[in-house]
């Protein structure tokens, strides 16, 4: 129970700077911002207490795991060698970037 008013002291902290940063503050609608909220702790609920969101979630992100993975086989393909962890490591510029890149061609 203590977990769940730390969760709602941090949520009601959020919102507070969110508010005290707003330049115009009668612009914030709070029904906007109450249905964000019931949004997302709906999702949670259903991610969390249901095994047909668990089960969603996993074909997910083993979605996103394989789009990763065409990702290093591009990279592989591009860098040769210099690209595979085995020979001397990774740099940033190989590891991070082309995966960058990849994913926002797809946005």
């Amino acid at each position: 129970m203590e977990r769940l008013f730390i969760g709602l002291a941090g949520i009601a902290v959020i919102l507070g700077i969110a508010v005290l940063l707003s330049s115009d503050r009668r612009a914030i609608r709070l029904r906007i911002v109450g249905a964000a909220f019931a949004l997302q702790a709906g999702i949670a609920v259903l991610v969390l207490y249901s095994s047909f969101g668990k089960v969603v979630l996993g074909e997910m992100s083993g979605g996103v795991a394989n789009l990763l993975g065409y990702s290093q086989k591009g990279t592989e393909f591009l860098f040769g060698k210099m690209a595979t962890p085995e020979i001397g490591g990774q740099s940033f510029a190989i590891a991070a970037l082309p995966v960058i890149i990849f994913f926002a061609s797809l946005v």
